[in-house]
């Protein structure tokens, strides 16, 4: 008796030490699904840093040393930037600007229509049904942020409104905002340092504006040697439309990203003031 007592306790305690590791290791491999999962949903997920986990580096903050650098693919100009000066990283300086139209008429149909509407422009010689328009952008050059205490912020508005009229040939914006939105991201040639913003504004035109950028480009066409003798800023693009997903495919290079991160937030008025993003 005391035997078959002993040998059932040893059944007993086989069996429930047998359970107890069955739910540990299905407690373990429930973890290892969600942490896997989630590492495949981090890859899948757009971020307006572009770069999982990296910092959004504040460059409105006080203190921070202003420069220029010649880069590598375009060495006859110097890109402007500013640089923290314990920490080290640099920040070159860039801006885009989402052009709405402005209706005199405030209808609910017509601000849905503006909100999704912006206009795109089309890099040079490219064919038009390829993958080469783009919201005016471009970088701050060293020649506008030397020798000036304007704040940074006042000087990214300079520069996207330059950019605008170089490339979509509109001299007037109205409402130009800050929208708050930053997207970051590292150049494959970059120092593990150094990094780009750009910095997403919104504006409104009205439409003599808009036909001013269209008569524009149209004169562009019927004119090439004259447009031969521009600048080199003003001749980098050819063609003006509103951004249409289909007709109006977006240069692969950055364009995506940013016309997203601003499509999902700042259309849909979740507008965020940038004093939240960086302290100015």
């Amino acid at each position: 008796m005391i035997g078959t007592s002993l040998g059932r306790t040893r059944n007993e305690t086989w069996f429930w030490r047998r359970g107890f590791l069955h739910h540990v290791l299905f407690g373990l491999r429930s973890v290892l699904s969600v942490c896997l999962r989630s590492i495949l949903l981090r890859s899948l997920t757009h971020f307006p840093t572009s770069i999982v986990g990296m910092e959004l580096f504040d460059v409105f903050q006080k203190g921070l040393v202003r420069g220029s650098a010649h880069l590598p693919h375009d060495p006859k100009k110097a890109y402007a930037y500013v640089e923290h000066p314990v920490e080290g990283w640099r920040v070159y300086l860039r801006s885009c600007m989402f052009l709405h139209l402005h209706f005199l008429e405030k209808s609910a149909q017509n601000i849905a229509k503006s909100a999704q509407h912006f206009l795109v422009v089309k890099r040079r010689r490219a064919h038009s049904t390829s993958a080469a328009w783009e919201p005016p952008k471009g970088q701050m050059e060293g020649k506008e942020i030397h020798h000036s205490r304007k704040p940074i912020l006042e000087l990214l508005k300079e520069n996207v409104l330059r950019e605008t009229e170089e490339e979509a040939h509109i001299t007037s914006v109205e409402n130009l905002t800050h929208t708050g939105f930053v997207f970051q991201s590292q150049e494959t040639d970059y120092p593990r340092n150094h990094f780009f913003q750009y910095h997403l504004f919104q504006g409104l035109i009205t439409q003599e504006q808009v036909d001013q950028s269209f008569n524009t480009f149209e004169w562009i066409k019927e004119h090439p040697k004259g447009f031969e003798r521009w600048k080199r800023d003003r001749k980098e693009k050819d063609a003006v439309a509103w951004f249409d997903p289909k007709t109006t495919r977006l240069n692969p290079r950055w364009c995506p990203d940013i016309v997203a991160l601003y499509l999902r937030n700042a259309v849909n008025n979740q507008h965020t003031s940038v004093k939240r993003i960086m302290r100015i």
